[in-house]
């Protein structure tokens, strides 16, 4: 009898488990699409030449919603800093590509949050950023500044 009982237990948590991750999988796809959203929208804008403040600010609020939904995708502030950026709030955008960073340390990350430093005149970060980039993919060096580019080994 106990080992029935202790059967339907493990069965009754494994469900309320799978339950739960299902959510979560819901979250994550629901922030995958508000995410692809955001990027056909830019793109169509770009493509008409309409990326003006007030689509780009229509785009911030749907990476609001994406981040709530999804708050460990990397994506949302990798694009909410690179809407920052071409909203001229290099400051703002530097804040986003550091969450980024804390989430994972990809190479087009440290790419941007050095343009965002360059953008605020802190070249001396915005060297180390793109020597960070450099280091984790060196095909980045034609989008690094020749000024900013670290020396060749």
């Amino acid at each position: 009898m106990k080992l029935s009982l202790l059967r339907w237990l493990l069965v009754a948590g494994l469900l309320a488990a799978l339950v739960g991750e299902a959510g979560r999988g819901r979250h994550r796809l629901g922030a995958s699409v508000l995410l692809n959203r955001c990027e056909m929208v830019s793109l169509q804008a770009r493509q008409a030449g309409a990326a003006g403040k007030g689509v780009l600010q229509s785009v911030l609020n749907v990476l609001r919603a994406a981040g709530e939904a999804n708050p460990v995708e990397v994506g949302v502030p990798i694009a909410t800093g690179s809407v920052h950026l071409l909203l001229g709030s290099p400051q703002a955008a530097i804040g986003y590509y550091q969450q980024a960073l804390e989430l994972e340390k990809r190479p087009e990350t440290y790419l941007n949050l050095g343009r965002a430093q360059q953008a605020m005149g802190d070249l001396a970060a915005a060297k180390e950023s793109y020597a960070l980039a450099l280091k984790l993919d060196p095909l980045l060096a034609p989008q690094v500044p020749d000024a900013l580019r670290p020396a060749a080994p």
